[in-house]
């Protein structure tokens, strides 16, 4: 009891410290640092929790991720009745609650032989150092991401080459304006609503155009009413009142259907010649599959 109440205090004195120095480092914190996960080992924000694993500083076992979870889910629905979900926090979340899940199942799951149990503790600890090596690349990546945002706060988001051009580097010092008062949610709601224009531009089209609407089997048909009349029918015959472009590839459509059930035969005697349909070696079968849709 009395190592239980150490192993505690030295996790929450860890805890105190590493927090004070994130603070430090990360005056300008994100959406998922507002999450605090309350636990009976832990209260912290996520990525302090995640800092202690990376610095081993508290089991994985002893954290329970269905708790986690739904206090999350809580977290997250704070911010549905506000319609500004944080998607980068929800995003960095499912990533890291994916391989402690993981992690953790793997370190729960009995083994089946003696001999095996060797193998499971080699393979826990090597679970346990691609989840250390994961953590690692999220702190460079949170890092390198709070170096980008205090670059792009301070107008310097673009790089010129340097020329030997006089007065050209007037030039190149002009700085794009920067779009201020946005985010994910507000770009979201802008693409939804252009989608929604579109939808309706679409729509409004289609009612002063309308497409002309056509099935290969109608096309088979005409094709096959022409050959009946005709031993020899030329494809510019065929396509020669059709002012649709749809027309004209559902009909490619249909002789290509023909030509592979050998029904007509396609016939151009010369390069860029014209194209003619005669009757094929299966002309005289049946034609009922070919004009049921």
């Amino acid at each position: 009891m009395l190592e239980h109440r150490e192993h505690v205090t030295s996790v929450h004195t860890a805890s105190v410290a590493v927090q004070t120095q994130e603070e430090e480092q990360h005056a300008d914190v994100s959406a998922s640092d507002h999450y605090v996960v309350h636990l009976p080992l832990y209260e912290g924000p996520i990525h302090l929790l995640l800092h202690l694993i990376e610095k081993r500083q508290m089991e994985i076992t002893t954290i329970s991720l269905v708790a986690v979870t739904c206090q999350y889910l809580e977290y997250l629905r704070h911010y549905e009745l506000q319609e500004s979900l944080p998607l980068a926090a929800m995003s960095e979340f499912v990533a890291v609650a994916a391989r402690l899940l993981f992690i953790k199942s793997q370190s729960l799951l009995p083994h089946i032989a003696r001999e095996q149990e060797e193998t499971g503790v080699e393979r826990a600890a090597t679970m346990a150092e691609e989840l250390q090596r994961h953590l690692i690349e999220y702190k460079v990546a949170r890092d390198v991401a709070h170096h980008l945002h205090e670059r792009v706060e301070a107008g310097l988001q673009s790089h010129s080459r340097s020329s030997v051009v006089a007065g050209i580097e007037e030039h190149l010092a002009w700085t794009p304006p920067r779009l201020t008062g946005m985010d994910a949610q507000i770009l979201a709601r802008t693409f939804q609503l252009l989608l929604e224009l579109k939808a309706k531009d679409e729509a409004h089209s289609s009612e002063l155009m309308p497409v002309a609407r056509v099935r290969v089997s109608e096309r088979i048909s005409e094709i096959r009413s022409r050959l009946e009349e005709a031993s020899v029918v030329l494809l510019s015959d065929v396509l020669e009142h059709e002012t649709s472009r749809l027309v004209s590839i559902v009909t490619f459509i249909a002789i290509l259907e023909l030509w592979k059930w050998q029904r007509v035969d396609v016939i151009q005697e010369s390069l860029m010649g014209p194209i003619a349909l005669t009757h094929g070696a299966l002309w005289h079968e049946t034609w009922q599959e070919l004009v049921d849709d």
